[in-house]
C-alpha cells in the first residue's frame, strides 16, 4: 500500500497530515495502517 505524504504539522497535542490518495486502496484503509504502525511502535517516541 503506497500513499504519499504530501505535508505535515506537528501541533501540540497532535499532528496533522496532507495525504496524497493511495492508487491501490482507498484513503481510509490507508489511515488505517497508520494508525496501526503508530499504536503498534508506541507513544514513547512521540513528541
Amino acid at each position: 500500500m503506497t500513499f504519499f505524504l504530501v505535508g505535515y504539522v506537528v501541533m501540540s497535542e497532535h499532528v496533522h497530515l496532507l495525504l496524497g490518495e493511495p492508487r491501490v486502496c482507498s484513503l481510509g484503509t490507508a489511515l488505517q495502517a497508520l494508525k496501526l504502525s503508530v499504536a503498534v511502535r508506541g507513544t514513547e517516541w512521540l513528541f
